[in-house]
């Protein structure tokens, strides 16, 4: 049964190959465009190409022509045909083609062969004329310059630059997107500034220091489809400073008590033979560097510690300002320290990282102390009078000795007055808080500080300073404490400045 169905299978192949040998030789098969020429899509073809076409069978010449054509955006081209055998067509245009157009090749299904069967589909391709066989070069390039000068190691570039490149003919824009590019990566767009200079213009300015390689590739074509010679690669540097700035000063401004006062680094911060003194709180801080800066680097790389609000003001050529928000604290170490993240104009950042100390004690910064404690007693006792006789500072045997009871003699109906308290500056009269408290022994009533005033400014030097109070209910037998409370809720001078401590006096009345 197997071998039955083997020998209908090849009698059934017999038959078909017999028949397609019968039906070729016979003419019944439709004929096909075996190759034309310029194939489709072809580029650089000559102004004077002639058309050739092959088919696969004779045909029929009349029909065939009639159903050829070519022709451009202008309109159908006229020409002569010749066959050189019954199965190759040959179109030749009356006149050379127009490189600047494309043309069409079309034949239409309708043209017949020898047997007359119709071509087996319609035909249509498309190719490019090219008179021009001359590859493009590169003549020249534009970058432009610091002042207009260009360095032998091209350094000196604009940031705002643009690129221009000079061909030696119009070349394809479309080639150039592919064909150039830098390093490190630019975005930007071309634009024709001549018929043969392309422009590159980088959308942002580049970054002073970077040194950028601009490669055109060999595959940069001109408008007839002519590759390079050969590819280009060229360097650059932006900007002709390559000097890292310096700090020349750090002073204050208004000066401190010490007029040509720099503050300076320290290798030990902490050696206070070596401190940065006489500052004051509230005064601005001027850095003066060696060059102008970038103003955008400087504002995150200068600190202040203990944290003190500030903001950089008046970047000005090689300077900036430190102007503060709420003064420093009085009698404060500080440290300041300036990045080496701040850049000049030209991107070189700070030679170094910088850190300046210093004490906020010049004279508008010191905290106020009581200097002295007297009273009339005192001063009679050396045969003064506190009131017209008052120098500065008082004789030592007029004054109380701090840190020691000072015996008093109390007076009758248990008073004690013109007690004077002598501060270092002046302060600021509403902030004077002062008290008396029973320390020990047997207290009869409510001792109180009573009568406050100030001395006339005009008949003691220091005005302000020399505080006066009376004393009440105290007695013999009794030691009592007088406190001028201090910290920033006490004792306040005109400069903002807060006693440190509370002052204490212990007195006793034998």
């Amino acid at each position: 049964m197997r071998l039955y169905r083997t020998l209908l299978f090849i009698i059934f192949i017999l038959l078909i190959s017999s028949c397609n040998k019968v039906s070729e030789q016979l003419g019944f098969y439709q004929p096909e465009i075996e190759s034309v020429y310029p194939y489709n899509g072809m580029i650089n073809v000559p102004a004077d190409v002639v058309i050739i076409i092959k088919f696969s069978k004779d045909m029929d010449k009349t029909k065939t022509n009639n159903e050829f054509n070519l022709s451009s955006q202008k309109g159908q081209v006229s020409g002569y045909y010749n066959w050189s055998d019954n199965r190759t067509l040959s179109f030749t245009p009356d006149e050379l083609l127009d490189e600047t157009n494309a043309y069409s090749i079309s034949i239409s299904s309708s043209a017949e062969d020898a047997d007359g069967n119709d071509l087996y589909e319609d035909y249509e391709s498309v190719f490019y004329i090219n008179t021009d066989q001359i590859s493009p070069c590169i003549e020249d390039y534009v970058i432009s310059y610091i002042n207009g000068i260009e360095t032998d190691n091209h350094t000196g570039v604009l940031p705002d630059t643009s690129i221009t490149i000079i061909f030696s003919e119009e070349i394809d824009i479309n080639t150039m997107y592919n064909g150039f590019s830098i390093s490190p990566s630019v975005k930007g767009f071309f634009e024709w500034t001549e018929a043969t200079s392309i422009t590159f213009n980088p959308l942002f300015d580049l970054e002073y220091g970077t040194n950028y390689t601009v490669t055109l590739s060999q595959n940069i074509k001109d408008i007839s489809g002519n590759q390079l010679v050969e590819g280009l690669a060229f360097n650059f540097t932006v900007g002709n400073d390559f000097e890292k700035p310096e700090i020349v000063s750090v002073r204050q401004d208004p000066l401190g008590v010490t007029p040509d006062l720099n503050l300076y680094q320290l290798n030990d911060p902490w050696d206070e033979s070596l401190m940065n003194f006489c500052i004051e709180k509230q005064n601005d801080i001027v850095i003066t560097f060696s060059e102008p800066l970038l103003e955008e680097s400087v504002n995150s790389a200068i600190s202040i510690s203990p944290n003190t609000d500030f903001y950089v003001s008046d970047i000005a050529d090689d300077t900036m300002r430190l102007t503060f928000i709420e003064p420093m604290e009085s009698e404060e170490y500080y440290t300041l320290a300036i990045s080496s993240a701040i850049t000049d104009l030209q991107n070189n950042p700070l030679n170094k990282d910088y850190e300046f100390y210093f004490f906020t004690n010049s004279i508008n910064s010191l905290r106020p102390a009581v200097e002295y404690i007297t009273d009339q007693i005192h001063y009679s006792d050396i045969g003064l009078n506190i009131l017209s006789d008052w120098t500065y500072p008082p004789p030592a045997l007029a004054v109380w000795t701090f840190n020691e009871t000072e015996p008093l003699t109390v007076n009758a109906g248990n008073t004690y007055n013109d007690i004077h308290i002598i501060f270092s500056t002046d302060m600021i009269r509403t902030s004077i808080e002062m008290t008396i408290s029973h320390v020990s022994g047997v207290q009869t009533g409510n001792c109180e500080i009573v009568n406050p005033d100030w001395f006339d400014e005009n008949l003691v030097a220091g005005g302000s300073r020399v505080y006066n109070v009376d004393l009440i209910d105290v007695a013999a037998g009794n030691v009592y404490k007088i406190t001028v409370k201090g910290g920033n809720n006490g004792a306040e001078d005109i400069n903002g400045n807060y006693m440190q401590n509370d002052f204490i006096q212990y007195i006793r009345f034998p």
